[in-house]
């Protein structure tokens, strides 16, 4: 008796395989536009619930636009004087949340040029690592980081050493991609404002670094022209 079945050829399986997996990633295409759809929509109304409750019940309030700057003129960090002290120091920076603080006009003492930017373990991190070579392991801000996370806390998002080198691949990926492609609004990204270098603006009209020390770093470090940056909050007395 013979064998009448058809042999499946093998070009056959492989163009099922590839439609499969054309499938998956037009899926997943389709589920991180509709994550980043939804992001971005919270993202709005946080801002705007915020600027809302600022101008009800401080009164006064400006419009965080989005400017275009020198990365060069953000000099100083925005801070309070204890606010260094949790962690270790210079790990993260930014006085104000970025959404509490939309449009908010704030006095106090927050606006001292105190800490330089290039004072933050991360700029010099990634300076190191850029300019000279030096591995991310073998940087102070890796084996802080490293320290905080085996102290029990979760500096950067990370719960572990894998998850902290994987953060500084993400890193390595965002400066070369800038290098490449040249650096690009978080609009033109598809992501809402909020996420652009949040910077505050002193009494005397300095520009203060708040949010966004991985973009700034690398603007400076690739000595790019302008950059965007969204004003966050600005102190009383810039307004008088």
């Amino acid at each position: 008796m013979t064998n009448s079945s058809v042999p499946i050829s093998h070009h056959s399986v492989d163009a099922a395989a590839d439609s499969d997996q054309a499938a998956l990633e037009c899926q997943r295409s389709f589920q991180q536009a509709v994550l980043l759809s939804l992001r971005n929509s919270l993202f709005k109304s946080k801002c705007t619930y915020y600027h809302l409750r600022s101008r009800l019940f401080d009164q006064q309030t400006h419009t965080s636009d989005i400017h275009w700057v020198d990365p060069d003129d953000i000099t100083y960090i925005t801070r309070y004087a204890g606010q260094l002290e949790y962690g270790h120091p210079y790990l993260d920076a930014g006085a104000f949340d970025k959404f509490e603080r939309t449009g908010a006009v704030v006095g106090g003492t927050w606006d001292r040029l105190t800490v330089e930017f290039s004072e933050l373990y991360i700029y010099q991190a990634l300076d190191n690592h850029f300019n000279r070579g030096v591995p991310w392991t073998e940087t102070t801000f890796f084996n802080e980081t490293l320290e905080a996370i085996e102290s029990g806390t979760r500096p950067w998002g990370c719960r572990s050493r894998d998850d902290l080198e994987q953060r500084c691949k993400d890193i390595s990926r965002l400066y070369e991609r800038i290098e490449r492609t040249g650096y690009k609004s978080q609009r033109d990204l598809g992501k809402h404002p909020v996420d652009e270098v949040n910077v505050n603006i002193g009494r005397y009209g300095d520009l203060l670094f708040n949010d966004g020390r991985h973009r700034l770093s690398i603007a400076k470090l690739l000595n790019i022209d302008e950059i965007p940056v969204r004003i966050l909050a600005v102190h009383e007395q810039y307004l008088d």
